[in-house]
């Protein structure tokens, strides 16, 4: 499992992560604040994290092990 915390983005209208291939294996409307997201069933490897807001789009790569 791992947090997702967005300080100071209290107005995010989705997290979206997707694998390597684009393929979306979490999403969730109207987030804000901090997101525990269990990844237990998710394969090792990259994932990219973004953040959609009114004033852009955040994303950060994430491993995996």
């Amino acid at each position: 499992r791992f947090v997702v915390e967005t300080p100071g983005v209290h107005d995010a209208v989705s997290l979206v992560i997707t694998d390597v291939h684009g393929r979306v294996v979490f999403k969730r409307e109207q987030v804000g604040g901090a997101v525990e997201i269990n990844s237990k069933n998710w394969k090792s490897g990259i994932y990219n994290v973004s953040i959609v807001t009114p004033n852009g789009i955040y994303s950060q790569k994430c491993i995996k092990h």
